[in-house]
Formats: C-alpha cells, structure tokens, sequence
C-alpha cells in the first residue's frame, strides 16, 4: 500500500482512509475501469446494426479488441489480476462474460438467433483467448483472432435455438457447501492409525485449505500462515509436506485438473468414433462438476487467484482438453473451421461450467450436456448433424448420463470377483460367488457379464482406463521439463495400482483365456497415451528410435514386476518403488545421464524434497 501511495501521489494515512487493504483498493480499480469499458461499448450499441451476424459479431469484438490494445494495462488488471482478490475477482470474472455475452446477443441482426449456451460459450472462449494473448503480450493479432470468433460464432446462428434448462433449487454450490470428513482433523495424543493414512489425510486438509482460501479471500496475498491454519494444522506439519505456499496450491491445481480431465478422457476413450467422444466426455465432466463443485470451481476458475503463473497453468489444461475437440477438423470435410476454435470452444464451456457452480447451480450441471455437445460438434460437422449426434431430442437421457440402476450392483460384483481372484487365484473364483459376495442377484449377475472371462475383460478395461488417464493427466499437466512429466505419470500410476490392489492384481493374472484381450488393450491404451502426450515431448528429447516399440517392451517389463508384486501381496510397496522404475523406464527415452537425474526426485512437483 506505501509504494500505491507513492506512486499515487498521496500519503498511506490518505490511501488507507479510502481503502482498508489493498484487496479493496484492487477491486475498487478493476470496477472503476469496467465500467469505463462497458460506455465505450454502450456507445458502439448505438451505431446502426450490422446486416449478418458475422458483421454483428465481428463488430462487437473488434470493439473490445480496440479497447484491449488501447489500454493492456487495465485488461491485465480486469481478466487476470483482479482473480487474486478471490471472491470478488471470481464474481467479477462471471459478470465480464456475461456482459459480454449480453452484448453479443443484443448485436443478433433479427430474424435469426443464437442459443443461449452458445453465446454464453462464445463470450468465455473470447476472454480466454483475450487472456491468453496479454499473458503472451501479443496483441498485435488480436484483430485477425476476433475475426475468427466472430466466424465461429456466426456458426451457431439458428431460427430454433434450444433453451437452457430453468434453474432449480440445488442442494448446495459456490462456497455454500457441506463440511467434507477429510477438513476435520484426527484426534490428537497417540493413535494407531498408519502413517500412509495420517500423511494422506493431511495432504488432503492442505488441498482443501488451498480450495477453500482461494474461493474465499484469493491466494495472491494468503501465506503458510493462513493454509496451516485453514487446514487445521501446525506450520511444522505443514512444511513437511511442502516448503512453500506454491508448492501446495500447485499440487491442489494438478489434482483437480487430473480429476476433472481424467473423468473426460477415461469416457472418451470408450468409444470409436469422435462425435460419440465428445458427447461421452463432455457429460462425464459435467457430472464430476456437479459431484465435486468446489473442486471443479477451483480448476476451472478460482486457482487464477494464486497469479499470472496460475492462469499459464490454466491455459496448459485447456490445450489438453482442447485435443480432444482438435480431432474435428477431421470431420469437418470442407468446413473451414479456424485453428483458434478447439481452444476457444474449451475456454467457453470451462466459463459457463464455473458461471452455474457460482450461481450455486453445481447440481444442475448434467443436464447442460447436450447443449454444450451441440455447441463443441456445431463447428465441425453444421448444426443439424451437431444436433443428432448431441441427441438433444434426448435430453433426459443425456442429462441422466451413464448412472442407471445396476451401476451400483455392477461396480460390487466387479470388486467381490477381484478380491476372490486375489484370494483363490483366477481359474477357482466363480461369477455366482462372487455375486453371492456382493448381495447381486445371481440373474442380474449373468445379465452384466457372460462369464468370469467377460467380467474379468471388463474391469480390466475401466481400470486400465482409468490408469492411462490419470496417468497421462499428471503427465500434460507438467510439460516445462519431458522427463520430469514422464516420471510424474510413473508416480501416479504407481499409486493408483498400490491404491487397487485387488484390480491390479486381476489385470496381472496370466491366463490364456485372456491373452488376446490384454494384447489388444496394450495396443489400444498405448496409442491414446502417445495420442495424448503428442506434442509434448520434442523429438529431440527422445533418444528412443521407435519410441512405440520401446515403450512396448518398457510395459511388458513393468508388467512383470506388477505381477511379481501382485504375487507376493506387496503392491502397496510398489509407489516406494518409483526411483528404481522410474530410471528404468525413462533411460530408454531420455539416456542414462537424464534418467539417473530426474529418478532421485520426488513423486510431487509440490514436495519439500524436490524444491
């Protein structure tokens, strides 16, 4: 506040009479020039209409590209430095793209229209994209790339725009929320619980302290000081976790991004074709959003409170889900879709998923599913096409998504046949025991699943799934260093198998009944983790000739020492074993002298040891 004050012209006795810190001081500014921005665009309001909605658009946003290039300053602190504020810099965030998108939907030349999601969709891919471009000081194209937006946008002009479900009474969201079991502390004095739970449990305070702070005051001016205390724990304890504030906020952000892009891409990956993908994905990420709000809010709004550095990390998440989309223009035949829409379109859903978890609207969520699957499909495959394969005349099953009523029973039956394999080995575990095991009716059982080979294909599938992505996930979400990203991505799928013991130890089982089966899984889960990490790695990094054949050995070697594991029951051993793994693995890849170094460094980029 002193220098403020100097650089203000005023004594501090002045500056703090007006503000009483200078989080007032900062949202007052970002105010203050807002609403100077909203008269420059009330005034561009007033000039006669556009004659299509691309000139409308175009119009609009060549109007706030104006005022971006004018005055860089004032954006940086409007979109991007106003988050450090928390609460009031997030409301402040939701409120820009909203005005944005009312004044977007007001420039709609009649008789046609746009959806309300898709204007929503269209106003958050702007600012992100706005976003991207200050953070990169690159605001010499931001004329060609408004153009673009204006292009996209104009895609989704319509005479039948679907309506947004109305809003109903939910259960909690935004900050209003139920205290989770995990935020409460143990007992003090001497306990026999084990020391892998007690460090679990305190990592997890610590990312619920981080989530909770930045929700509610922001991170930029928060301290150990404040994390410990939220967490319910002393700065020792703390700092033997981490060494920094940075350390902690940056491992909260990975697990939430690894969450929120793992339940996408596991449900992406189970199907063949990519119009079904995106409608998979995007309805399993509305569905974790609304299991886990505040999680959800964190990634995907309420980290960029932390800094400039958070909203690079932000933008590094939205390339990865933007490959996904990417694959598009594939199927765009020949529909010129502009190279910005991917990630356009990832910024927009990201902004209007926060927008209803803010709203307290979090429970809501899945049954945006199919319009946002419309909005992602429209660029590439044209709005009739986009509308069949969102299945919008479908909206109740969409909005239902993959839960149903032997969901429950399923997941039962699949962890009763693993236990009973993991007990009496594969070729003595029966389905009708395992169903007896799991209170699943015997009928209900042979209506799941053929046999125990079909059951066995079938957990083994979802859970190597959900292995490679979240694997993948810890992978993309750390590309400064290939090499550190690789052994991060062994650390998380080590843990995964220490924390599914009785899964790992039934995707370990050699039978020939499964042989063909788990070949073909190799292949086709290797290929969407080099399909995923593409790009990320450079060619000069890799010292492997055949990257694919040698991680093909690298896997069956890994296979091997799981199944030795598995054998001897120590697969909860396996996470300490990531030094001696992670350089035989990453040697191949990246030579001895790399490997040797990233090996001896923690499992966490957060971790006290590695910083």
């Amino acid at each position: 506040m002193e220098a403020l004050a100097s650089a203000a012209g005023v004594s501090s006795a002045t500056l703090y009479g007006l503000y009483a810190g200078k989080r007032e001081l900062v949202v007052d500014a970002a105010r203050a020039t807002l609403a100077v921005a909203c008269e420059e665009l009330g005034a561009h309001a007033e000039t006669p209409p556009a004659a299509s909605l691309p000139d409308a658009f175009g119009a609009v946003l060549q109007t706030v590209a104006a005022l971006v290039k004018r005055n860089p300053d004032a954006a940086r602190l409007t979109l991007i430095d106003i988050a450090g504020t928390g609460a009031p810099g997030a409301d402040m965030r939701v409120q820009v793209a909203r005005d944005l998108q009312r004044r977007l939907v007001a420039a709609v030349p009649g008789p046609t229209s746009v959806s309300e999601a898709a204007s929503a969709v269209l106003a958050g891919g702007t600012l992100q994209l706005l976003e991207q471009h200050l953070l990169a000081d690159r605001l010499r194209t931001l004329r060609t790339v408004m153009a673009d937006l204006a292009a996209w946008g104009a895609g989704y002009e319509t005479t039948s725009p679907l309506a947004l479900p109305a809003p109903q009474a939910a259960p909690y969201g935004g900050r209003v929320r139920p205290r989770s079991p995990r935020s409460l502390p143990l007992p003090s004095g001497r306990r026999a619980l084990p020391a892998v739970f007690v460090t679990r449990h305190q990592r997890l305070r610590i990312r619920e302290a981080v989530v909770d702070l930045a929700a509610d005051e922001g991170l930029a001016s928060a301290s150990v000081r404040d994390l410990s205390k939220r967490a319910g724990i002393s700065r020792d304890t703390y700092y033997q976790h981490y060494s920094d504030k940075d350390g902690a906020v940056r491992a909260a952000y990975d697990d939430a991004f690894v969450e929120l892009f793992a339940s996408s891409w596991y449900a992406a990956a189970a199907h063949a074709d990519w119009p079904s993908e995106v409608r998979a994905a995007t309805t399993a990420l509305l569905q974790f959003a609304a299991a886990e709000p505040e999680l959800a809010r964190f990634g995907l709004l309420d980290v960029r409170s932390a800094g400039r550095d958070a909203a690079v990390w932000l933008d590094g998440s939205h390339n990865a889900f933007a490959r996904l989309l990417a694959r598009g223009h594939d199927a765009a035949g020949d529909r010129k879709v502009p190279a910005l829409v991917p990630h356009a379109l990832t910024g927009g859903v990201a902004s209007l998923i926060a927008a209803w978890i803010v709203d307290g609207r979090a429970a809501e969520l899945p049954g945006l599913a199919p319009h946002l699957t419309y909005i992602l499909l429209t660029p590439f495959l044209g709005e009739l096409e986009a509308r069949r394969a969102a299945g919008v005349d479908e909206g109740v099953q969409i909005a239902q998504g993959t839960t149903s009523a032997t969901g429950d029973e399923r997941q039962r039956l699949v962890n009763a046949f693993a236990e009973l394999v993991r007990e009496k080995g594969f070729r003595a575990a029966r389905l009708t025991d395992a169903a007896q095991q799991a209170g699943v009716e015997l009928d209900l059982a042979l209506g799941l699943f053929e046999d125990e080979v079909d059951l066995t294909n079938h957990a083994v599938d979802a859970w190597a799934g959900q292995l490679v992505v979240s694997a993948t996930g810890a992978f993309v979400s750390s590309t400064n260093d290939p090499a550190v990203a690789a052994h991060r991505a062994l650390a998380v799928a080590l843990q995964y198998m220490a924390d599914t013991p009785a899964l790992t130890a039934l995707a370990a089982v050699e039978e020939p009944a499964l042989a063909a089966a788990d070949v073909a899984r190799r292949e086709r889960f290797m290929n969407l983790f080099f399909e995923l990490i593409s790009d990320q790695v450079p060619e000069q990094d890799n010292v492997a000739q055949r990257p694919r054949a040698t991680l093909m050995v690298v896997l069956g070697g890994m296979l091997a020492a799981v199944r030795a594991y598995a054998r001897e029951d120590r697969l909860q051993e396996l996470p300490g074993e990531l030094a001696t793994l992670s350089q035989q693995c990453l040697t191949p890849f990246f030579g001895a002298e790399t490997a040797a170094r990233v090996a001896a460094l923690p499992a966490f980029v957060g971790d006290t040891a590695q910083r």
